[in-house]
């Protein structure tokens, strides 16, 4: 099977049915991809925890349409109340990503072109003190913030003043809401992991809404929110 978010609700949907009598009105396919969706984020957030390395299966790239990179503008110093010549900011907003102890877990931003490096990622509340430093005060630093992504740098350099471009890969806490992803697209997950958080669902998640008066569900998944930020 193809781990995609639809094949593996309806996977999920179809183990349920066989196994109890469940009125197809309340079985929402979009309650069971909030399960999906929620498990798979406090498993990765549990193994970040622990220092475990995670497959690259759950890294998703942001796109641009079909290119897989996005583009840039300059934006104000002002609003962050710091030093810099120059911020660029994301033209698309980045969904939230998941978080360990406050810092989302972007794996890469850096140039559009693959075969550059990266920059230095660092939490918002680092902002202020970049740069100090004598061999990195041209350095140039990514940080996330209210769905954008910045670059910052004391430095003034053409290659950062005149980047356009750039090249954003994270672990999201709704994968679905990445731009550029479709719903055809192969679900940032491993087949273990599926086939482990599939039986916990069934012995979680699945039991409780068996045991949930019927006319609760068919709206729930509008209104849940599947963010796991601290």
């Amino acid at each position: 099977m193809e781990l995609t978010l639809d094949a593996m609700a309806y996977d999920l949907w179809l183990t349920i049915r066989n196994g109890h009598v469940v009125d197809d009105d309340d079985l929402d396919i979009r309650q069971i991809k909030f399960w999906i969706k929620n498990n798979r984020a406090v498993w990765v957030k549990n193994e970040v925890g622990k220092g475990y390395s995670l497959s690259q299966r759950f890294i998703q790239p942001v796109k641009t349409g079909v290119y897989d990179y996005v583009s840039l503008i300059p934006t104000d110093i002002a609003q962050f109340g710091t030093v810099g010549d120059t911020i660029l900011k994301t033209t698309i907003q980045i969904p939230n990503l998941i978080e360990y102890k406050g810092t989302p877990l972007l794996t890469k931003v850096g140039p559009a072109l693959v075969n550059e490096g990266t920059f230095t990622i660092i939490p918002f509340e680092r902002v202020p003190y970049i740069g100090n430093g004598r061999f990195n005060s041209n350095a140039i630093y990514a940080f996330w913030k209210d769905n954008y992504i910045y670059l910052i740098s004391r430095g003034n350099s053409l290659n950062f003043t005149g980047m356009r471009k750039i090249s954003i890969r994270g672990i999201f806490a709704d994968p679905e809401l990445v731009p550029g992803y479709l719903n055809t697209d192969a679900y940032p997950i491993t087949e273990a992991l599926w086939t482990y958080m599939k039986d916990i669902i069934m012995k979680t998640d699945v039991q409780m809404f068996l045991a949930t008066p019927s006319d609760k569900i068919n709206d729930s998944a509008d209104t849940t929110n599947t963010q796991t930020n601290d």
